[in-house]
């Protein structure tokens, strides 16, 4: 697959709309910040836009998490040893809940959005993986060992 490419905004992600462009047979990419979305695509793949909380395959529910950027999302996974919550951006380390997201698109959506992810963790009892924590880092596997 080709290394993610910015340009420029595309019209319909303006107001806080998003779009996750998803490959269900192995690849997904996107992300969009107010003034810019990377995407990456490879060839002969299938792609759609989402909005709000989906499903996009068993086990996969894209969250939509604005905040830190007005398209922000999160993802939930379910495997066979529990639920996994990847925050991305949304919370990018565990002390920015206590920091209230300082710097952040809008940060009392992005606060929202951190206390519906966390309370949905809580309720699954998912393991957290923040987008950008160094503390965690150590804790995670990393390849060639995986989560089941």
């Amino acid at each position: 697959m080709p290394p993610c490419r910015q340009t420029e905004v595309s019209p319909r992600f303006s107001n806080g709309r998003y779009g996750l462009l998803v490959d269900l047979r192995g690849g997904a990419a996107s992300y969009v910040h107010g003034d810019h979305y990377a995407v990456t695509r490879g060839p002969n793949r299938s792609y759609f836009e989402v909005e709000g909380d989906v499903e996009i395959g068993p086990g996969l529910t894209v969250l939509a998490a604005p905040g830190h950027a007005p398209g922000q999302i999160a993802m939930m996974v379910d495997l066979p040893s529990g639920a996994f919550l990847l925050t991305s951006d949304a919370i990018s380390r565990s002390a920015e809940i206590d920091e209230k997201f300082a710097g952040s698109w809008d940060e009392q959506a992005a606060i929202a959005s951190a206390d519906r992810l966390m309370r949905l963790a809580s309720q699954r009892d998912a393991f957290v993986i923040y987008g950008h924590c160094p503390e965690q880092w150590p804790e995670l596997k990393k390849a060639p060992e995986f989560y089941r």
